[in-house]
């Protein structure tokens, strides 16, 4: 399974949420302090995790949508090989 994680500026939530959700039905989404070009900025990371060989691509087209929406230089996408479980 890999998880993934796009940090993005806190703008626009509710825009970020809508365009997530129109894509994925489960995801999770954090509050965090980030940095760029030494300044601090209020941001979200928005965590996504799922098997599909698609999903690189889906998470690809999630983040453009978010950048436009918040009319940033770029948003940071990570990605993780893990295990999940659901209990």
């Amino acid at each position: 399974m890999k998880l993934y994680r796009i940090c993005t500026e806190n703008v626009n939530r509710d825009k970020v949420e809508a365009i997530v959700s129109s894509y994925v039905e489960g995801f999770t989404i954090l509050d965090a302090i980030g940095y760029w070009n030494g300044n601090r900025e209020a941001s979200l990371i928005v965590e996504i995790a799922g098997e599909e060989k698609y999903l690189h691509y889906l998470i690809q087209t999630i983040a453009l949508h978010i950048k436009q929406a918040n009319k940033q230089e770029a948003v940071m996408v990570q990605s993780f090989d893990g295990e999940s479980e659901m209990i």
